[in-house]
């Protein structure tokens, strides 16, 4: 996506609800809407799904060690209220995220080069973007 920042297009999806409670003052009926708004290039589900579906054997340590922190914490977030548990492992969630993705690519990369399949170019421009 031309002239976005990393920052403001999520590779994960993002969930952002909106409610909205009406009450009638005649009959004291009270209506609660809900609408949700993903956010982002990648479903969260999707990604653990094919996470959960692929042999791991190849992976670095560090990647291995990065989905497991990453999973867990989708769990905490998932099952939490939203109290300071939930804050903590929401903004966590989103720190390994971003670790996650770097070491993702830093693993392409490096496999890349390694295999001489690409020129270079794909790599520059992960690197000016990612870094």
């Amino acid at each position: 996506m031309p002239g976005v920042t990393k920052e403001h297009a999520p590779i994960l999806t993002i969930v952002k609800v909106k409610s909205k409670q009406t009450i009638d003052i005649g009959t004291g009926k009270i209506t609660n809407h809900e609408e949700s708004e993903e956010i982002g290039i990648l479903d969260r589900r999707a990604f653990l799904n094919v996470l959960n579906n692929t042999n791991r054997g190849l992976a670095s340590p560090e990647l291995l060690r990065r989905l497991n922190e990453y999973e867990t914490l989708i769990y905490l977030e998932e099952s939490s209220v939203h109290d300071e548990k939930w804050e903590k492992a929401t903004t966590d969630k989103v720190r390994i995220e971003n670790l996650l993705i770097r070491e993702i690519l830093h693993g392409y990369k490096r496999l890349v080069m390694k295999l001489d399949i690409e020129d270079n170019h794909s790599i520059t421009m992960l690197d000016e973007y990612y870094n």
